[in-house]
């Protein structure tokens, strides 16, 4: 994989051209401990419609893992990002972040909207965090940091981070992801705990939100289902709505695939991106319906709206049994790591309570059609 940036501080990218030389730029962000490995099933499908450009975070899969956390921090993340656009010769981009890519892509829309066409936020708990639960976390992190860096990362592979604990995973994603988790480096680790994943919370400044976007959830997926009401109410409700994929957990993207692709193209096509869908969303007889929402009207039947705290699984790997996020003590828990997982695998358990959609629903969009051959990793030049 290429990489851009400043020696020592470079992230790595790959760039899957369009099938057609005017297809518009989509670039797909990564949640924490993961890489760019977590949207390879989707790549061949996204093509059909994007050039996809796929960038791993600071820390991550081959991007540089610097000891200092300063560069971690969300201000050199943007700005990385910004560049590399530049380096690319993107003026607008669609930007689709999962978790803490999620949480990353939102603060670029807030720090320089005029740089992206839209945005897409995947199961983002650090987006839909609140100020009480960056007082929760941060010493969790602050604690798991000193430990990556004393011990290494093998502790983790206990948690729900670990990618083999995905029971719904996809045989090659499964594959790829735990070969790029044995190979993060502490340092970055460390880093992303440190600098990126409490700080890049955006919740006072989630109103002055003008980019349109899309806010995306798996059903499975209990924490994001808790907490995301309170975090889309927050967001001005004319430039948001929210879609639901029934039978998917943390991961949509990789459990859902076709419906996730049919999902972004729609999207695009709303945007005027893409041409407008002529067909039904792919995926619709596989038990992954995603229902369409205008605005912030997402309610959740018989649970409160979470604006407080995180609701966190009790460790095990289907995260089925939930409990209300404990203070944080002196010793880093699973608990703690869970509540925020950037890439945190789903294991079989359903979320007691489903969404539920009270407004309009949109039209079906068009999906991609199945991809047929694994995708060629095409880099761009520099």
């Amino acid at each position: 994989m290429p990489l851009f940036g400043a020696p020592g501080e470079r992230i790595a990218y790959t760039v899957y051209p369009g099938s057609e030389a005017s297809a518009p730029p989509l670039v797909l962000l990564h949640g924490f401990t993961a890489s760019a490995a977590s949207f390879d099933a989707n790549i061949a499908g996204l093509r059909d419609h994007f050039e996809v450009i796929v960038v791993e975070l600071l820390g991550h899969g081959a991007s540089d893992a610097p000891p200092d956390p300063a560069p971690y921090a969300p201000a050199p993340a943007v700005e990385r990002l910004i560049g590399l656009f530049d380096e690319l010769g993107f003026g607008r981009v669609l930007l689709c972040g999962h978790s803490l890519g999620g949480a990353l892509a939102l603060r670029l829309a807030l720090d320089a909207p005029d740089r992206l066409s839209g945005l897409v936020v995947l199961n983002s708990n650090s987006a839909a965090g609140t100020p009480e639960w960056r007082n929760q976390a941060r010493p969790g992190m602050v604690e798991m940091a000193a430990r990556a860096r004393a011990e290494g990362i093998a502790f983790m592979r206990k948690t729900r981070l670990y990618p083999a604990h995905g029971r719904r995973l996809d045989d090659r994603s499964r594959e790829l992801l735990i070969r790029d988790f044995d190979r993060l480096d502490p340092a970055g680790i460390a880093g992303t705990a440190e600098a990126l994943v409490v700080d890049v919370n955006c919740y006072e400044r989630l109103g002055e939100l003008v980019v349109p976007t899309l806010v995306i959830l798996g059903d499975r997926d209990a924490d994001f289902v808790a907490n995301a009401p309170a975090f889309v109410a927050r967001l001005p409700i004319e430039v948001v709505r929210t879609e639901r994929i029934e039978g998917a957990g943390h991961a949509a993207n990789i459990e859902q695939p076709e419906v996730f692709e049919g999902i972004l193209v729609s999207f695009a096509a709303e945007l005027g991106l893409l041409p407008e869908p002529g067909v039904p969303r792919r995926g619709a007889g596989f038990g992954g319906r995603a229902l369409t929402a205008v605005g912030a009207a997402l309610v959740i039947g018989g649970v409160a709206l979470l604006a407080a705290s995180f609701l966190v699984g009790d460790g095990s790997a289907d995260g089925s049994t939930l409990a209300a996020a404990p203070a944080v003590t002196a010793t880093p828990t699973r608990e703690i790591i869970t509540a925020v997982a950037g890439t945190r695998v789903a294991g079989p358990g359903v979320a007691t309570a489903q969404p539920q959609v009270s407004s309009a629903v949109a039209a079906s969009p068009a999906a991609s059609p199945p991809p047929t051959a694994s995708p060629t990793t095409v880099s761009a030049t520099n």
